[in-house]
């Protein structure tokens, strides 16, 4: 396999706060042009312009992935006024508290917003790029996805299919597209401490939180080594896949207690 050219340009979306955040500056320090991608673009700004005064080069880019084909033709024009965008990172989604309920105390309002923008908006921030990739000889897309897609939660039913298609999908596009020159990473983090976190009602109790900075290293260290699947921290890996091992009898009880709600855990 011949050695890919590093990146000269790249796209974060869910990129004003938290892991998008962190990794657009991370990315910057390596020299990389970064294109930040979020809906509230004076939040992108003040990123923009913390990136620009530590030398950096960072663009703000106002962009609602819920709206999927708006997204496809904004990033389509983007690519051809950039002269192409090297990485693509799907990182923009709902979670953390909007994400974490049950489908018994959920809306199909909420359902629908949480499949449609983590999987489809997702699709629709890649799907510009990979024909020009294509063309280019050349590409790399990362998802970031989520342990949710490991295994079932009945409290984050849509999340977790969200997650679980959206790694599905990625991992599909990394056996076509690898051998054509387009490097897909999938990435499943754990609970990583950002803003989206602090939504949760049980924060204080949640297993092996990951500090930013150390998921933004991981998820960096990743793409540059191009890899095809990453999960951390390990202990909440092991913990994530374990429903595929054991039986359903003896996983579905253990699951329904472990996720439980702090208000169910004290009747």
């Amino acid at each position: 396999m011949a050695k890919r050219p590093p990146p000269r340009t790249a796209l974060v979306t869910g990129a004003s706060s938290g892991i998008g955040a962190a990794l657009a500056e991370r990315l910057s320090h390596r020299g990389i042009e970064v294109w930040l991608a979020a809906r509230r673009k004076e939040v992108l700004e003040q990123q923009v312009a913390r990136i620009t005064a530590s030398g950096g080069r960072a663009h703000a880019l106002a962009l609602d992935i819920a709206q999927a084909d708006a997204t496809y033709e904004a990033l389509s024009r983007l690519d051809e006024q950039t002269g192409g965008i090297d990485l693509v990172v799907a990182n923009a989604a709902i979670a953390g508290g909007e994400s974490a309920v049950g489908l018994a105390d959920g809306s199909w309002r909420s359902v629908r917003d949480i499949l449609h923008t983590n999987l489809i908006g997702s699709a629709a921030t890649v799907m510009p790029f990979i024909p020009r990739m294509l063309a280019r000889g050349h590409g790399h897309l990362v998802a970031i996805s989520s342990l949710a897609a490991d295994a079932p939660n009945p409290r984050a039913a849509a999340y977790g299919a969200s997650k679980a298609g959206l790694t599905f999908f990625f991992d599909t596009a990394d056996i076509e597209l690898r051998p054509r020159g387009i490097d897909v990473t999938i990435i499943h983090p754990g609970f990583v401490r950002t803003p989206s976190l602090e939504g949760l009602p049980d924060l204080d109790t949640l297993p092996f939180v990951v500090p930013l900075d150390r998921a933004a290293r991981i998820i960096d260290r990743a793409i540059q080594k191009r890899a095809r699947l990453v999960r951390f921290p390990w202990t909440m890996s092991l913990l994530a896949l374990l429903p595929q091992i054991l039986p359903r009898f003896i996983s579905h009880p253990l699951i329904l207690r472990v996720t439980k709600a702090p208000t169910e855990k004290k009747r």
